[in-house]
């Protein structure tokens, strides 16, 4: 993590678990920083989400797919906005096979993250890299075709 303070940027604090694709997405938000892991659990994958507090960056929990299945690779692509989290799953791809890239949308409350809406990302390309952003009561998803 880095901060800013003025107009210099200072290395704050180093978050790591033992997850060999921790960091292949990041977002933050005030507060609240999402850190994608695609490979986590045989390709499955899983978000790292912390918050701070009174300075520190704790551990917020961990979110993962509605229906986790190997090779989602959930957590491509990761976007934090407040209580709302976005997280892209984009799917295993080949040269030879097209796959399905989903939307999952998370909110957090008194309680922790719960789970919600969850799309089908349009996505007619078999190496296509999906994106997702969320602002407030908008969200954007789209494919980057490799």
């Amino acid at each position: 993590m880095f901060t800013r303070t003025g107009t210099v940027w200072s290395l704050e604090t180093t978050l790591s678990v033992s997850d060999g694709s921790f960091g292949r997405a990041v977002s933050v938000s005030g507060g609240r920083i999402a850190v994608g892991a695609m490979m986590s659990g045989s390709g499955r994958g899983v978000v790292y989400l912390y918050r701070l507090a009174t300075g520190v960056w704790l551990a917020d929990g961990t979110v993962s797919a509605t229906d986790p299945s190997t090779d989602d690779w959930f957590g491509y692509d990761v976007s934090i906005d407040g209580d709302t989290l976005a997280v892209v799953a984009g799917g295993a791809w080949t040269l030879t096979a097209a796959h399905v890239d989903r939307a999952f949308f998370f909110t957090r409350g008194a309680t922790g993250w719960s789970s919600g809406a969850r799309f089908v990302v349009d996505s007619t390309y078999n190496t296509d890299q999906p994106r997702i952003a969320v602002d407030g009561d908008y969200a954007a998803a789209g494919s980057e075709i490799f």
